[in-house]
């Protein structure tokens, strides 16, 4: 099996985790995080791409990883995605044609620079003919370009490239029971990915704009405070109503349930078309989750089981980690820690 480093690298953080099998069983023997220099991430300007390059290659010193390649993770915000149910079942070269042709209704780049891969999630009879349900995922080739150029800066040796709701699926794996359906919301800084898994594997994805940072700011405006101080309160207090007469809640609620409503849209669309698939739990990932108060709302306003994730739990640790690991929060690193879990690269 390949020896290789999950890198995730977002718009505040650059998360590494690298995984070893043993006896069948994973074992979590490196990590590390920095943070992402500013101005960096989706530049195309060739400083800041060496800049981010050079910040990689410190962490993977710092982290003490024994090899140079790895599985990365493209930010979701930078892909288009779709699950496509009933599609007509045609020979593989007419039904590569078909999934484009879908495609290019909800892309803004040329078909000419769009790379498209898709897994095919379900078959079924409809009418007495043969249906399949697809999940696409496109993306520009130049965004594809960046992170090869990257990581050849950063002396890497580029795997496999995925999404990071597909890595998270993988890292969800480790807590669901097999065939059970799971709802998976990453709260990240610009938006927020709710996506739908079973058994490790994605069925559907969707960004909406409802992100850390716009929770931060909307305290920002409402108080009259600098962002710092904002992050801070929300943080700290989150949507807890019982601190400061719960002003800070009552301010955060709107945003928070507009994220409510789209899960709620994506389990209600389930239910509807995908009646076999229907999701029985939401799993909260992302640091962005970590918002005091959040999965108590979650469970009373969805009805359903919510938690959050602590990326870490499955895994064994190497003796190494096991007073390190203390400094982070498994809560953000379900990204790289899925990238790592992958296998037969």
């Amino acid at each position: 099996m390949t020896n290789f480093v999950g890198l995730d690298i977002g718009n505040y953080k650059i998360k590494i985790s690298q995984i070893e099998w043993r006896k069948g069983k994973p074992v979590l023997i490196a990590l590390g995080e920095t943070d992402t220099p500013n101005g960096t991430m989706g530049s195309d300007d060739e400083n800041q791409q060496k800049l981010l390059a050079s910040k990689i290659e410190e962490l993977f010193h710092e982290s003490k990883v024994n090899t140079r390649k790895v599985v990365a993770a493209l930010p979701e915000i930078s892909v288009t995605s779709r699950l496509e149910i009933g599609f007509p079942k045609l020979e593989e070269d007419a039904l590569n044609e078909a999934i484009i042709y879908e495609a290019k209704k909800y892309i803004s780049y040329p078909l000419e620079e769009m790379q498209i891969d898709k897994m095919i999630i379900g078959e079924r009879d409809v009418n007495n003919e043969k249906k399949l349900d697809i999940f696409w995922v496109a993306t520009s080739k130049s965004n594809v370009n960046r992170f090869i150029k990257i990581c050849k800066y950063a002396d890497l040796e580029i795997l496999a490239l995925e999404t990071e709701s597909i890595a998270t699926a993988r890292t969800i794996k480790n807590f669901s029971q097999q065939g059970e359906v799971v709802v998976i919301v990453d709260v990240g800084s610009n938006g927020t990915e709710i996506s739908v898994a079973r058994d490790g594997i994605l069925l559907s994805s969707q960004t909406v704009g409802i992100g850390s940072d716009a929770i931060t700011r909307t305290i920002e405006n409402s108080f009259g405070i600098d962002y710092i101080k904002a992050e801070e309160i929300k943080r700290t207090y989150g949507m807890n109503k019982e601190v400061v007469n719960g002003k800070i809640a009552d301010v955060i609620e709107p945003a928070v349930n507009l994220m409510f409503v789209e899960i709620n849209k994506t389990i209600n669309f389930f239910k509807a078309r995908l009646p076999e698939a229907v999701p029985t739990r939401i799993f909260y990932v992302g640091d962005g989750s970590r918002m005091p108060g959040l999965i108590d709302a979650s469970n009373t306003s969805l009805n359903i089981p919510s938690f959050l994730l602590n990326s870490f739990k499955g895994l064994s640790l190497s003796s190494n980690l096991k007073d390190r690991i203390k400094s982070y929060s498994g809560i953000g690193f379900n990204v790289s820690v899925g990238l790592g879990l992958k296998v037969d690269n």
